[in-house]
Parts: C-alpha cells; sequence; structure tokens
C-alpha cells in the first residue's frame, strides 16, 4: 500500500511540474443580451487567470501568442 502511495504521489507531483503548467486553455464565450447597447456590438473582452508566474518561459510565450 505504501509503495502504492508513493507512486501516486510522484505521478502527481510529476503533472503539477511538468503538464498542467503548461495546459493553456482558450474557452471563447458568446454573449447576447438585450439591454446592451448597439456599441456593443463586436466588442471582445479577455480574461486572464490563474497565471502564477515569477518569470516569462514557454508558457508565458504562447500566452502571449494566443493574445
Amino acid at each position: 500500500m505504501g509503495h502504492a502511495i508513493a507512486i501516486l504521489f510522484a505521478l502527481w507531483v510529476i503533472y503539477a511540474l511538468l503538464v498542467e503548467p503548461y495546459a493553456v486553455r482558450v474557452t471563447r464565450i458568446e454573449l447576447a443580451s438585450p439591454n446592451l447597447p448597439r456599441s456593443f456590438d463586436g466588442l471582445h473582452v479577455l480574461q486572464l487567470s490563474d497565471v502564477h508566474s515569477r518569470s516569462v518561459g514557454p508558457r508565458e510565450r504562447k500566452i502571449e501568442r494566443l493574445v
């Protein structure tokens, strides 16, 4: 049982350090509201969150290209 927990922990650490930080996702949502003025037609809003960064690396350059 102890070996299985150690292996799962190691896999979690590998995922947390080498996979998840580079999993940049873009989600596009189109909203419509009859209460918004026409001047808002075509407006794009960017919401960037959960970027825990101390320096510019491959992930940040990928985000910059996407933006």
